[in-house]
């Protein structure tokens, strides 16, 4: 029997799961992809098929690249002819989702506030006690954090624990440590969208405003930072939910990153544009192609990563309602 009789998923999981240099929730996401092509076999598959199922499973451009990344990864030493059309297939994806984000930068070149506006918020936030809120923005802002950065992001006592985990690499959690010494807050951060690429990032902040607020959080040693009551991390769905809420009037992380680009570009502060470029995970071609709400003209396209970054978030299930969750209402601590 021929041993392409059998599913894209069986066909793929032994070549995601030969991939080392990927973390455990790629993984999934790749195997939940996979699964999506169903239970045909793979040699009974046609390429119109293959592209009908791609529009039918996959609702946009961005996770149609995702999707048809799994057909040219099972087709590359199987379906030599195939595998051409799926590769020239996904150039004419990534002219559309580049399209597609020049349409919307349009709209969003006219609605979104200014970076100046932001810092307004901040302020205020800092002023009436609103510590959460000031912390999680200021990261947003000036870090680049994603929502995962924030997933499973625990308090560490003390500068030793901190220096053994960077050494050792927990991959189970990220860590903050507040250096008293020093009056400074770093994040040592190994899980976020991006680390199968860029790898750990240590991330140092000394601003006495940002320790202050982060002081206020309370969120006691060895505690994540949203917890629920019996100190286990929560879903990462449920961290989400509560980045949308306490983001600055609801911008969510993806549009406060888009603000802070376009300050970066219109003040020509490169330096701090390639800082925030490595504290968040990325390229600077990545930003100018993909967060540059400027960019609604065609223009020549700027040279992708090598592995671009994935847009489609695994299924998760929803934080139950009757959970009640420590740090709902962390910011109004205080000393």
């Amino acid at each position: 029997m021929s041993t392409l009789k059998t599913s894209i998923l069986k066909l793929a999981t032994p070549l995601i799961d030969e991939n080392n240099e990927i973390c455990d929730a790629t993984r999934n996401m790749y195997y939940l992809h996979a699964s999506k092509f169903g239970t045909k076999f793979f040699d009974a598959m046609t390429y119109a098929h293959m592209i009908k199922k791609l529009h039918d499973e996959f609702d946009s451009p961005s996770s149609r690249l995702s999707g048809i990344h799994i057909l040219i990864l099972v087709a590359k030493d199987t379906r030599p002819k195939l595998y051409k059309k799926l590769r020239e297939y996904q150039q004419k994806l990534i002219i559309e989702k580049d399209e597609l984000i020049k349409d919307k930068n349009v709209d969003k070149l006219n609605d979104l506030p200014t970076f100046e506006y932001l810092e307004e918020k901040l302020n205020e936030y800092d002023k009436v006690g609103k510590s959460l809120c000031y912390v999680l923005n200021y990261l947003l802002m000036y870090h680049g954090f994603r929502n995962k950065e924030f997933e499973k992001l625990k308090l560490i006592e003390n500068k030793k624990e901190f220096d053994k985990i960077m050494k050792n690499k927990s991959k189970t959690h990220n860590s903050i440590y507040i250096n008293p010494s020093t009056k400074t807050v770093s994040f040592f951060i190994e899980i976020y969208k991006t680390a199968d690429h860029y790898g750990n990032k240590l991330i140092e902040i000394n601003n006495p405003i940002f320790l202050k607020n982060m002081k206020k959080l309370r969120i006691g040693v060895d505690n994540y930072l949203w917890r629920k009551q019996d100190g286990s991390a929560c879903s990462s769905s449920y961290v989400s939910d509560r980045i949308a809420v306490y983001s600055i009037d609801n911008l969510r992380e993806g549009n406060i990153f888009k603000i802070t680009v376009k300050h970066l570009i219109d003040t020509k502060d490169f330096t701090q544009l390639e800082k925030i470029a490595t504290d968040r995970g990325t390229s600077l071609s990545t930003i100018m192609k993909s967060y540059n709400i400027q960019r609604i003209n065609k223009y020549d396209d700027v040279e992708p990563e090598p592995e671009p970054e994935p847009e489609i978030e695994l299924e998760s299930v929803a934080q139950p309602k009757s959970i009640q969750l420590e740090y709902d209402n962390i910011e109004e601590l205080s000393d």
